[in-house]
């Protein structure tokens, strides 16, 4: 069976002594006390350590995410990302926000559009396309890199 090797992401800036953990799990990590975090802490992890690491940091209030190592490399710019988007969002009869649709939910796995109908109201959609390939999610695949990566329902 494949295990999907897995690197914590840090949204903010933060010092975070419970990194130190990491190295139970990874032996390569380097813990640098009072070193602040933000991004990728440059860990490998099996998925479901990863899991148990940031369901920890969520309850103390630190926003990160368990991702797969593949999307250090993710590097999608937002323009190409909004052409693929739009281009969806008009095959559907509607458009894209401007503004704040590239800042609402968001990972680093993927950019976030707000969805708008020809009036211009917003409407509740969303559009997430992968900052790694390029491709439109399904919910599907958002609920279950939510869950089975970070322990995140619904």
């Amino acid at each position: 069976m494949h295990m999907e090797i897995c690197d914590i992401y840090i949204e903010g800036a933060h010092a975070i002594p419970e990194l130190r953990f990491v190295r139970l799990f990874d032996k390569s990590f380097s813990y640098v006390e009072g070193k602040v975090y933000s991004g990728y802490i440059g860990a490998s992890l099996p998925r479901l350590k990863g899991v148990l690491i940031v369901s920890r940091l969520k309850a103390s209030g630190i926003s990160a995410f368990n991702l797969p190592i593949r999307y250090r490399s993710a590097d999608l710019p937002i323009a190409v990302a909004h052409r693929i988007a739009l281009e969806k969002a008009e095959a559907a009869g509607m458009g894209l926000s401007n503004g704040e649709a590239f800042r609402d939910i968001h990972t680093p796995m993927y950019w976030n559009f707000s969805l708008i109908d020809p009036m211009g109201d917003l409407v509740g959609g969303r559009i997430m396309v992968d900052r790694l390939d390029g491709h439109i999610w399904n919910s599907n695949e958002h609920e279950t890199f939510m869950y089975d990566y970070n322990n995140v329902l619904g």
